[in-house]
């Protein structure tokens, strides 16, 4: 799926994020295998809400670049509760953390972006 970026930085932060989660999660639902094209119903709904909010003259600039990483952490969260169990809990411990520090560092290097015309 295209995804609508502002500039080249919004692109370089986003895009190794979307990548990380995807095979993340793949790799954590491998066996799985409904569950995550669940997950990546839910991953292009997300996208399609940025794409279309990018459109759209509501909202603000911060709003629309935090819709990725903030949707997609709630998303992984609600994924990862509903997969765990007590023979995986550990390593869904363990990506939940990964994808959490990293979704907060993807907030946190996109609330840095100024505006530009490219």
């Amino acid at each position: 799926m295209d995804i609508t970026y502002i500039s080249r930085e919004h692109e370089v932060i986003v895009e190794p994020y979307l990548s990380l989660v995807h095979s993340s999660m793949k790799e954590m639902l491998v066996e799985d295998t409904s569950r995550y094209s669940e997950f990546m119903d839910v991953a292009s709904s997300i996208l399609d809400y940025h794409n279309q909010y990018s459109e759209g003259e509501v909202g603000g600039y911060i709003e629309f670049l935090s819709i990725i990483p903030v949707n997609y952490l709630v998303m992984i969260k609600g994924f990862m509760a509903g997969y765990s169990n007590e023979s995986n809990r550990s390593d869904v411990r363990m990506y939940s953390h990964l994808l959490t520090e990293y979704s907060h560092r993807v907030v946190d290097d996109l609330s840095k972006l100024e505006t530009t015309y490219e």
